[in-house]
């Protein structure tokens, strides 16, 4: 094992597992989308130990990075996919089936294109992305996740093919430019957040569920009562008795509000 300093990769497939140790056989611990930038910080046979941009560390096996030689100035127009999936044709008949939340590079002007790391450009559906840089309101964050309502339940997952409730909130704040922690424990003290004293939810608030004075569950307010979050898969909750989506289980956890700054 050697440390490599300075250097980036960036993830070729839809979804890349990042595992805690250098093995397949590890506890997976989050993971990575396409395009995504990857700093390496160790190596050892065919695994690269990479901090994600969230200051997240872990190991992933070098199947699923590679290098690309684009300058800044040919990636100026990054996109986020806002429908559940977003698929795109590459060579050969291969297919790829990209997450919620993934930013891409992509071409604009008559001929829309996403550019690959290696260059190529390939269609993409424009309907299913939004600007970057567009900052959408909560109101349609919100909206657009309605449309991962049934993903599965995955423990360190951060896509459409499966989110754990962690990764469902950080990946829903990507869209308005918040890095968010990873995990509930530093969610709670990010710098954009406060707890609520009166403990009145309001749309676009989180729901944080504590269990021996530990949070171990987080929710997304889509109204003053419900929220949606990923519990076995992703699906709406209240905590309020005579609503619909009453969740009696939740509802005898301790929680506290938080609302962003």
């Amino acid at each position: 094992m050697y440390k490599i300093k300075n250097e980036h990769k960036i993830v070729n497939v839809s979804v890349a597992p990042i595992y805690n140790k250098p093995n397949f056989s590890s506890e997976l611990i989050t993971q990575a989308l396409f395009w995504e930038k990857l700093s390496i910080l160790k190596t050892k046979d065919n695994w690269f130990k990479v901090r994600l941009k969230d200051k997240y560390c872990g190991w992933i096996h070098s199947f699923f990075i590679s290098d690309t030689n684009l300058d800044k100035d040919s990636l100026k127009n990054w996109y986020f996919v806002k429908d559940k999936f977003c698929e795109v044709g590459l060579a050969d008949n291969i297919k790829y089936f990209l997450s919620f939340g993934t930013m891409l590079p992509c071409q604009e002007g008559k001929m829309f294109k996403l550019i690959l790391p290696n260059g190529n450009k390939v269609d993409i559906d424009k309907r299913k992305l939004v600007l970057s840089t567009a900052a959408p309101s909560i109101d349609n964050i919100l909206k657009w996740s309605r449309k991962l309502l049934g993903s599965p339940y995955l423990w360190g997952g951060k896509s459409s093919f499966g989110y754990d409730c962690s990764g469902l909130i950080q990946s829903l704040l990507l869209f308005k430019n918040i890095n968010f922690p990873r995990d509930t424990k530093d969610q709670i003290g990010s710098d954009c957040l406060y707890s609520s004293k009166l403990d009145i939810s309001k749309r676009g608030d989180l729901i944080y569920f504590f269990e021996n004075n530990k949070p171990n569950h987080v929710g997304f307010f889509l109204t003053s009562e419900v929220f949606i979050h990923s519990s076995g898969f992703v699906k709406m909750s209240s905590i309020v008795k005579g609503n619909i989506f009453y969740d009696e289980g939740l509802s005898k956890m301790e929680s506290k509000i938080y609302k962003f700054k």
